[in-house]
């Protein structure tokens, strides 16, 4: 009954896919704070608020421009009020399974959003990571070393198409930390195709990576371009052997 009283949950006008009940840990249409800056902007362009500053706004999600404000910095940003990547209902098969994809295809030339860098990046991160508590997906560029890293991981078959293999196919990237230094963290990489990556991505890290589902705050998300075709996908949390990391900080670059 809960989901049929409120616009902001379950079956929505127009075609949208469904949103989670209110809950603690999806969070709730009226939540409120500096934690809530980007669920306060997206709830202005659903409305259609003079106040609406997106680059596109649809059914399903704003995209926004990312701060600080370049050529390379956008976000995707559900029209749900979901908290992050803890939030079970996105893990599962009635969310919106669009948002990496239609990210990947609003970053490009012609797109809401073309991030204007060598290379592409989408990225999200853990709970603990983040500075927004509305989920959002960061297009981004990726820095020049870490795909041709990721081809190295391919060639020596650290890395296969294999969902299965996911958990085993733990490689090193080295990325840049805050300060601008080289940095290494370990991440479970796969290959994803075009197609699959229409897939909800959650959903599939969950049934693929039971350790991921099992401590969803705790996750992080990377999709970058294969030069063959297709994405490498990497996530990775605090735990992961070598040592993980809970942010795409180290790999993507927004200023």
């Amino acid at each position: 009954a809960a989901a049929t009283r409120s616009p902001w949950c379950g079956p929505r006008p127009g075609g949208a896919a469904p949103c989670p009940i209110p809950s603690d840990i999806c969070g709730h249409p009226t939540d409120k704070g500096p934690r809530l800056v980007l669920w306060e902007k997206v709830q202005a362009c659903e409305q259609k608020m003079s106040s609406c500053n997106s680059l596109l706004t649809t059914p399903d999600y704003v995209i926004l421009h990312g701060d600080p404000e370049t050529k390379h910095n956008f976000l995707l940003v559900p029209s749900c009020r979901i908290t992050g990547i803890e939030c079970p209902f996105i893990w599962g098969s009635t969310a919106y399974k669009g948002y990496w994809y239609d990210a990947w295809e609003q970053a490009q030339p012609g797109g809401a959003a073309p991030v204007k860098y060598p290379s592409i990046g989408l990225g999200i991160n853990s709970a603990h990571e983040r500075q927004q508590d509305q989920l959002h997906i960061h297009m981004a560029g990726i820095l020049s070393r870490v795909q041709g890293q990721l081809n190295k991981h391919e060639k020596a078959r650290d890395i296969t198409s294999d969902r299965k293999k996911w958990p085993d196919q733990v490689v090193p990237v080295e990325g840049l930390d805050a300060k601008g230094k080289p940095a290494t963290r370990y991440y479970r990489a796969v290959i994803f195709s075009t197609a699959e990556l229409r897939e909800n991505l959650f959903k599939g890290l969950g049934d693929y990576v039971p350790e991921a589902g099992l401590h969803k705050a705790d996750q992080m998300l990377v999709v970058t371009p294969r030069s063959k075709g297709g994405f490498y996908v990497l996530n990775s949390d605090p735990s992961v052997k070598g040592g993980g990391t809970g942010t795409a900080d180290f790999l993507l670059v927004h200023a």
